[in-house]
Order: C-alpha cells, then sequence, then structure tokens
C-alpha cells in the first residue's frame, strides 16, 4: 500500500513538474500581440549583450531604421498579395492565370526582401569587433535552438 501511494505521489509530482515547465515554456514563446514590439525587445537584449559602443549603437539604429524603411512596404504589398491569393484559392472559377502570376510575384517579393535583410546582416557585421560576431553567432544559435526545442515539444 505504501508503494502505491508513494508511487501516486511520484507520478503526481513529475506531473505538476512537467505541467509547470509547459506552462513557463509556452508562455515565453507566446506569440506577441505585436510582433515589432518583440523584435525590438530582442534587438535591445542583443545590443547589450554585445557591449556595444555608443558609436555602434548609433550605426545599429540607422542600419534597423534604413531597413524598416525598405523592407516595410515589400511586407505591406505581399500582405495584399497572399490576401488576393487565398481569396483565389476560395473561388472555384478562379484565374489561373491571375494566381500564378500572383504566386510569382509574392516569390518575387521575398526574394527582395530576403536579400535586402542579407544586405542589413552584412552592414551590422561590419560594424562589430571579431569578439562581437563571436558573441552574435552564439546568441543566435541560442535562440535557435530554444525555438526549435519549442517547435519540437509543440509537435509532441
Amino acid at each position: 500500500m505504501k508503494t502505491i501511494n508513494l508511487s501516486a505521489a511520484l507520478l503526481f509530482f513529475l506531473g505538476s513538474i512537467i505541467t509547470i515547465n509547459a506552462q513557463n515554456t509556452k508562455e515565453s514563446y507566446a506569440p506577441s500581440d505585436n510582433k515589432e514590439e518583440l523584435h525590438k525587445k530582442h534587438h535591445e537584449e542583443l545590443m547589450k549583450e554585445l557591449n556595444l559602443t555608443e558609436e555602434q549603437k548609433v550605426q545599429m539604429k540607422e542600419i534597423r531604421k534604413t531597413q524598416k524603411e525598405d523592407i516595410e512596404p515589400i511586407k505591406n504589398e505581399l500582405k495584399e498579395k497572399e490576401a488576393r491569393l487565398q481569396e483565389l484559392k476560395e473561388d472555384e472559377n478562379a484565374n489561373i492565370d491571375e494566381a500564378n502570376t500572383l504566386i510569382d510575384e509574392i516569390y518575387a517579393l521575398k526574394a527582395q526582401k530576403e536579400k535586402l535583410k542579407f544586405v542589413h546582416h552584412q552592414q551590422v557585421n561590419k560594424i562589430l569587433t571579431a569578439e562581437q560576431r563571436v558573441k552574435m553567432k552564439e546568441l543566435h544559435a541560442e535562440k535557435r535552438a530554444a525555438r526549435e526545442k519549442h517547435h519540437h515539444m509543440e509537435k509532441h
């Protein structure tokens, strides 16, 4: 009888820990109502972790501002075209040529956005020291691993 009670208590305890851990994980990865705010927070944490000089902070702020100005119109156009494509998917009499054109345009915009992100990344690398680049790479790897762990937990 004691063995059963002890086993039950142990299972309850382990179940509680797993539940609490899962809740904490979900809270830390909860989708933000404002992706921009979450991105800004991440950027600020990254700048703090890298111990940027004042000059580097100014340069980073300018790079980020330029990137946002360059990418925002592309993101808006992407949303419009993706919404129109979704409408076509739901229309049984949709024009296939229009859908194909939209698909081509969507992927061209995505490529344009990725190219701009690459340029931004290169600009950031140029203002960082070798040590800061190593640290940034480590921080991104940690974030990627945490994100993959979270996605793995959601699937199971």
